[in-house]
C-alpha cells in the first residue's frame, strides 16, 4: 500500500515481512519517468519530479490510461492534461 499509516495495527502485526519502498531521489525519478511516460512534457514531468505523493506507480497508471485514449484525441494532443487530471484524482482519492 502507498498508505501505511491507514493500515490496523493488528492487520500488520499478522504480517510476517513489511517492506517500506521509499520513493527514489529525484534524479532516479526523473530517468524511471522518461521510462514509463517518455510522452509527458518537461513542464509536467519537472512537477511530477517534484512531487513526492506522486508515486511511480500512480504516474504509471495514469500515462497508461491517458494513451487508452489516444485514439479519441485530436492527433496532435497533449497527453498532460489527461495524465494530470488521473494522478489528482487518485492522490485525491489517497487523501493527499
Amino acid at each position: 500500500t502507498n498508505r501505511p499509516d491507514g493500515l490496523d495495527a493488528a492487520y500488520t502485526r499478522r504480517m510476517d515481512l513489511v517492506i517500506e519502498v521509499p520513493n527514489p531521489p529525484r534524479a532516479a525519478r526523473k530517468a524511471l519517468l522518461l521510462r514509463i511516460a517518455p510522452e509527458l512534457g518537461p513542464d509536467l514531468m519537472g512537477r511530477l519530479v517534484n512531487n513526492p505523493t506522486a508515486t511511480l506507480a500512480v504516474i504509471s497508471r495514469a500515462a497508461e490510461v491517458a494513451r487508452s485514449m489516444k485514439d479519441h484525441l485530436p492527433p496532435s494532443a497533449s497527453l498532460d492534461p489527461y495524465v494530470e487530471t488521473a494522478i489528482d484524482g487518485t492522490l485525491k482519492a489517497q487523501g493527499h
